[in-house]
């Protein structure tokens, strides 16, 4: 191996060497992540019925409500700094 330990550190002698970290959880190697959201239950309720009623995933229905309002935002903020 290409490596020493000096007082508790590790030194690589060529930066090439350095194995790749392994990945223990699969939920980092994942393009997507799961947001935590507080609503009230009425609007829940609403929510996952419309969404079963219109044979929707929930999941894409939030992807594109955000999606939409980042959009938004990033619009509005474009034009204030040109003002």
């Amino acid at each position: 191996m290409n490596y020493t330990n000096k007082g508790g550190m590790w030194s690589y002698r060529n930066i090439d060497s350095i194995p790749p970290l392994s990945c223990h959880n699969d939920g980092m190697a994942k393009s997507e992540d799961t947001v935590k959201l507080v609503i009230g239950k009425e609007l829940k309720i609403r929510f996952k019925s419309l969404c079963v009623q219109s044979e929707t995933d929930m999941s894409s229905v939030a992807k594109e409500l955000f999606a939409q309002w980042c959009d938004e935002q990033e619009k509005k903020l474009a034009k204030q700094r040109k003002q």
